[in-house]
Protein backbone atom coordinates (compact mmCIF):
# COMPACT_ATOMS: atom_id res chain seq x y z
CA UNK A 1 0.00 0.00 0.00
CA UNK A 2 2.70 2.38 0.98
CA UNK A 3 4.79 1.74 -2.49
CA UNK A 4 1.18 2.68 -4.20
CA UNK A 5 0.78 6.24 -2.18
CA UNK A 6 4.45 6.69 -3.11
CA UNK A 7 3.89 6.35 -6.82
CA UNK A 8 0.71 8.29 -6.85
CA UNK A 9 2.73 11.13 -4.85
CA UNK A 10 5.40 11.41 -7.42
CA UNK A 11 3.15 11.13 -10.23
CA UNK A 12 1.14 13.72 -8.86
CA UNK A 13 3.75 16.03 -8.09
CA UNK A 14 5.62 15.18 -12.18
CA UNK A 15 2.35 16.22 -13.24
CA UNK A 16 1.88 19.38 -11.40
CA UNK A 17 5.52 20.31 -12.42
CA UNK A 18 5.20 19.46 -16.23
CA UNK A 19 1.57 22.00 -15.89
CA UNK A 20 3.35 24.85 -14.08
CA UNK A 21 5.57 25.89 -17.04
CA UNK A 22 5.99 29.81 -18.14
CA UNK A 23 5.12 29.08 -21.86
CA UNK A 24 4.89 32.72 -23.04
CA UNK A 25 5.68 36.25 -21.55
CA UNK A 26 3.88 39.40 -22.84
CA UNK A 27 6.62 42.66 -22.19
CA UNK A 28 5.88 45.84 -21.55
CA UNK A 29 5.84 46.87 -25.30
CA UNK A 30 3.23 44.43 -26.17
CA UNK A 31 6.09 41.67 -27.72
CA UNK A 32 5.25 38.31 -26.46
CA UNK A 33 8.14 35.76 -25.73
CA UNK A 34 7.70 32.07 -26.56
CA UNK A 35 10.88 30.64 -26.49
CA UNK A 36 12.06 29.41 -23.15
CA UNK A 37 15.97 30.66 -23.53
CA UNK A 38 14.63 34.29 -24.27
CA UNK A 39 12.13 33.69 -21.61
CA UNK A 40 15.27 33.24 -19.34
CA UNK A 41 16.89 35.76 -21.19
CA UNK A 42 14.34 38.40 -19.55
CA UNK A 43 13.48 37.43 -16.10
CA UNK A 44 16.93 36.26 -15.09
CA UNK A 45 18.45 39.57 -14.89
CA UNK A 46 15.30 40.80 -12.91
CA UNK A 47 15.76 38.35 -10.39
CA UNK A 48 19.90 38.90 -10.23
CA UNK A 49 19.52 42.80 -9.59
CA UNK A 50 16.70 42.09 -7.20
CA UNK A 51 18.91 40.14 -4.53
CA UNK A 52 22.42 42.10 -5.75
CA UNK A 53 22.09 44.98 -3.09
CA UNK A 54 21.18 44.45 0.49
CA UNK A 55 20.26 48.32 -0.03
CA UNK A 56 17.25 47.19 -1.19
CA UNK A 57 16.15 45.55 1.70
CA UNK A 58 13.50 47.44 4.27
CA UNK A 59 14.68 48.02 7.50
CA UNK A 60 11.71 47.95 9.98
CA UNK A 61 11.78 50.02 12.85
CA UNK A 62 10.43 47.21 15.32
CA UNK A 63 11.76 49.18 18.64
CA UNK A 64 9.20 50.12 21.20
CA UNK A 65 6.60 47.97 18.81
CA UNK A 66 6.80 45.39 21.18
CA UNK A 67 5.97 45.19 25.13
CA UNK A 68 9.18 44.73 27.58
CA UNK A 69 9.33 41.33 28.95
CA UNK A 70 10.68 41.53 32.98
CA UNK A 71 12.30 39.31 34.53
CA UNK A 72 9.22 37.20 35.80
CA UNK A 73 7.92 37.09 32.42
CA UNK A 74 11.47 35.41 31.81
CA UNK A 75 11.14 33.29 34.00
CA UNK A 76 7.55 32.10 33.56
CA UNK A 77 8.73 31.37 29.59
CA UNK A 78 11.57 29.15 31.31
CA UNK A 79 9.35 26.86 32.80
CA UNK A 80 9.27 22.77 31.11
CA UNK A 81 5.70 22.13 30.91
CA UNK A 82 3.77 19.64 33.33
CA UNK A 83 2.71 16.29 31.28
CA UNK A 84 -0.92 18.06 31.93
CA UNK A 85 -0.19 20.84 29.90
CA UNK A 86 1.42 18.74 27.53
CA UNK A 87 -1.91 16.37 27.54
CA UNK A 88 -4.63 19.42 27.67
CA UNK A 89 -2.96 20.39 24.56
CA UNK A 90 -2.40 17.90 22.66
CA UNK A 91 -5.54 16.68 23.01
CA UNK A 92 -7.07 19.96 22.42
CA UNK A 93 -5.66 19.98 18.56
CA UNK A 94 -7.58 18.23 15.68
CA UNK A 95 -6.48 14.27 15.13
CA UNK A 96 -5.67 14.74 11.56
CA UNK A 97 -3.53 17.98 11.31
CA UNK A 98 -0.11 17.83 8.86
CA UNK A 99 2.07 15.62 10.49
CA UNK A 100 4.88 17.05 12.54
CA UNK A 101 8.27 16.34 11.92
CA UNK A 102 8.16 12.58 13.17
CA UNK A 103 5.70 12.15 10.26
CA UNK A 104 3.05 11.38 13.04
CA UNK A 105 -0.54 12.72 12.97
CA UNK A 106 -1.77 13.81 16.20
CA UNK A 107 -4.19 10.78 16.55
CA UNK A 108 -0.97 9.06 17.00
CA UNK A 109 0.24 10.73 20.21
CA UNK A 110 -4.12 10.93 21.42
CA UNK A 111 -4.63 7.32 21.00
CA UNK A 112 -1.48 6.61 23.27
Amino acid sequence: LGDRKMRFFHMTAFTRRKRKVIKRIFLEDGCMLENHQDIVTHIEPYYINLFKHNSRLFKWPLIGYFPYLHKDGLFAIQVVPTDWEIKVVVFSMGSLKSPSLDRLHLIFFQSQ
